[in-house]
């Protein structure tokens, strides 16, 4: 077993990317409807949860992650597609705005 397969915030990660892929073939789906936003929910705040575990349970347990997770923050915290991920994130689950009319999916 592969040291990151040890980690719990990994197991949600894997789960993040299948909802991601299902994701992406709503989008593709005229028929997809109600399912593109569901899926949305599901991988926004699955990833949302990857990043709390990986603090908040696998770098209390692990003094390795913790230091490795202490020096790559500031440098993640900083990068555009953090920025970018946090504000739809913010907007989906605390707005429950999604950029888009999820109601008829245009």
């Amino acid at each position: 077993m592969t040291a990151h397969a040890q980690l719990k915030s990994w197991l949600i990660l894997q789960d993040s990317m299948t909802a991601l892929q299902m994701l992406g073939k709503a989008v593709g789906n005229p028929n997809a409807g109600k399912d593109v936003s569901v899926l949305w929910i599901a991988a926004v705040t699955m990833l949302r949860a990857a990043g709390h575990t990986l603090e908040k349970i696998d770098a209390a347990n692990n003094p390795e992650v913790k230091r490795l997770l202490k020096e790559a923050w500031p440098h993640w915290k900083k990068a555009r597609l953090f920025q970018l991920s946090e504000g739809y994130r913010n907007k989906t689950l605390k707005e429950y705005d999604f950029g888009w009319d999820h109601v008829s999916g245009t």
